[in-house]
């Protein structure tokens, strides 16, 4: 018997009363975040997925911050992949705890927030969660055939991200550049202050000792991606129609991506070779320089050890202005 007032709370699929549900597979049944007590929950659709909202006590009064960002990201996931991830509901945990980290699971994330939620540390909260809500797609539709793409998992995911809360206007110019900033620091603090010397692929192996290098490589790479994308395509293509042609053939169940299979939906989108692009990305031990992305987005990074800053380039090309906004929209300076 449960206490009094206690309720479960799970992504399965309820068996009328009481707290009975039926599970699909042995995978959501072990690979899921739940919820057993009297928190305030909300369920709504968006984006093609059932969402049930569980707030812990002192995050009720800022549920509809929370709701506004779920529908609008999810939105842009369902239009940036085109169509909805493989499971249909999802379970969203909110918690205080001083780590501010999430965990995304088969149909279910856990997300901790320090301290309130509200609009000032939004850049935070709202960053972690629109992350998480991303692996809905990328890392649990879209699955890596081993530890080798995790890079593509991660980064790719933190890198669109940042894109999708810039397009949605969640990050102001400002708030986009230090994002920004913030992706080489991560790859820096990896090579130099930790010393990882490995590749960014192979530093898939151990993710959490080497967070700084697969996150902050992976994005670093993504960003080269859709910049290299639009180049090679003359601005036809970019990273949206790559993930697009990703999840159409391998978000199904049971299919997994190799990076043989990146090189060539790549190729087949530009009729370039990519085969190199990802050998010096992320296959190599050396030091990956981002500066030219960057200018040909019409930005420019200024940097001194681990201090980062991005700006626009007055000297920047139509062309590059165009890319620029063509990713990020028009973010408010």
């Amino acid at each position: 018997m449960s206490p009094r007032g206690w309720q479960a709370r799970t992504p399965w699929t309820s068996l009328g009363e009481g707290d009975r549900f039926r599970v699909e597979s042995r995978r959501e049944l072990l690979s899921n975040a739940l919820f057993l007590g009297t928190a305030h929950t909300e369920a709504f659709d968006a984006g093609g997925v059932e969402l049930t909202l569980v707030l812990g006590k002192r995050y009720r009064q800022s549920a509809p911050l929370f709701v506004d960002l779920l529908r609008t990201q999810l939105a842009s996931y369902a239009e940036l992949f085109g169509g909805p991830p493989l499971s249909k509901r999802y379970l969203i945990v909110i918690n205080d705890h001083q780590s501010g980290d999430g965990g995304a699971f088969a149909s279910s994330f856990s997300q901790f927030v320090q301290g309130d939620a509200d609009e000032r540390n939004r850049v935070i909260w709202g960053y972690v969660m629109a992350h998480e809500l991303l692996h809905f797609w990328n890392g649990l539709s879209l699955v890596p055939a081993d530890h080798r793409e995790e890079w593509f998992k991660e980064g790719v995911t933190d890198y669109l991200t940042i894109v999708t809360l810039a397009r949605n206007g969640w990050l102001d110019e400002n708030l986009l550049f230090k994002r920004l900033e913030n992706v080489p620091r991560r790859y820096l603090i990896a090579r130099y202050a930790q010393n990882l010397r490995m590749s960014v692929r192979d530093a898939g192996r151990d993710k959490q000792p080497n967070r700084q290098l697969v996150y902050g490589g992976g994005s670093l790479a993504a960003l080269a991606l859709d910049v290299a994308l639009r180049e090679r395509s003359g601005d036809r293509v970019g990273l949206p129609d790559f993930m697009r042609a990703l999840h159409a053939e391998f978000g199904k169940p049971g299919k997994t991506y190799a990076l043989a299979d990146l090189e060539r939906i790549a190729k087949d989108l530009t009729g370039s070779d990519f085969a190199g692009f990802f050998a010096d990305n992320v296959g190599s031990e050396t030091y990956f320089d981002i500066r030219p992305s960057y200018a040909a987005l019409g930005l420019r990074m200024d940097s001194f050890v681990e201090e980062m800053f991005i700006s626009r380039e007055p000297a920047a090309t139509p062309v590059q202005r165009a890319r620029f906004e063509a990713i990020f929209g028009s973010p408010a300076r």
